[in-house]
């Protein structure tokens, strides 16, 4: 049966959080979907809980191949989606659980609306099912550019070529920027999609400055693109628009 939506899950060196976030994506109820897990080379426990996941789920298939960096991870899975629908989730996040259903009756309504997005709640402790934040983690909760908020459909990924690989940091940020240069339709619910944990471990600790996570090289390179096009620019800054009342 081909799944209504594909989970592409990039991993690497993930093993302390890994089981939490698969758990947090298959306990979506009433939806037939598929865990894309992309080992990116590894070399923790992270393949091996992988394999035993898929062993003991048919919903999980995990690829693998050399070290590459979450776009080069995540073209794999996307590659192998089979699904319309595609979301992402980082290996140290977590999925709440009425996510895929609130976000699939809205995009079923209305079929020309690309990608369907979310608020985000950073915590920085976990509950002790792991699944949701711990009732009293610092927490704060408002939209940002997260893959793992969004739905896209997967032709609106095919059409915009995936993920730039040369891209080790910011690789989402430079997907939307060319989401919205293209004028795609998409829309921001008012509901967390997306738990987000902060923790000292994670790609970006410690980084700072917009240079830190190559945000100026691909702010230029859509200025660039948008020079070449002559086109307008778009408000880069602001989604207010694209908010639900």
């Amino acid at each position: 049966m081909t799944p209504a939506v594909s989970v592409v899950l990039p991993a690497y060196n993930a093993g302390p959080f890994l089981d939490a976030a698969l758990a947090s994506v298959l306990r979506q109820p009433d939806v037939a979907l598929e865990v894309i897990a992309v080992d990116d080379g590894s070399i923790d426990e992270t393949p091996r809980r992988l394999a035993e996941w898929a062993a003991h789920d048919a919903r999980v298939r995990v690829l693998g191949g050399p070290n590459g960096g979450p776009a080069v991870a995540r073209n794999r899975g996307l590659a192998a989606a089979r699904a319309p629908i595609v979301g992402f989730i980082d290996a140290d996040d977590l999925w709440p659980a009425d996510k895929l259903a609130r976000q699939l009756v809205r995009l079923k309504s209305e079929a020309d609306l690309d990608a369907l997005s979310g608020f985000t709640c950073y915590f920085d402790r976990a509950a002790p099912d792991g699944l949701e934040p711990a009732a009293d983690a610092r927490r704060v909760t408002l939209f940002h550019v997260h893959l793992g908020a969004t739905l896209f459909r997967r032709d609106l990924l095919e059409r915009l070529g995936g993920f730039n690989p040369a891209q080790r940091f910011s690789e989402d940020h430079d997907l939307w920027l060319r989401l919205r240069e293209g004028g795609h339709r998409f829309a921001i619910l008012r509901h967390t999609t997306l738990f987000y944990r902060r923790h000292d471990q994670s790609m970006t600790a410690g980084k700072t400055g917009l240079g830190d996570v190559g945000l100026f090289d691909i702010l230029r390179q859509s200025l660039a693109r948008r020079r070449a096009s002559g086109s307008v620019a778009p408000d880069l800054g602001s989604f207010a628009p694209f908010l639900d009342p």
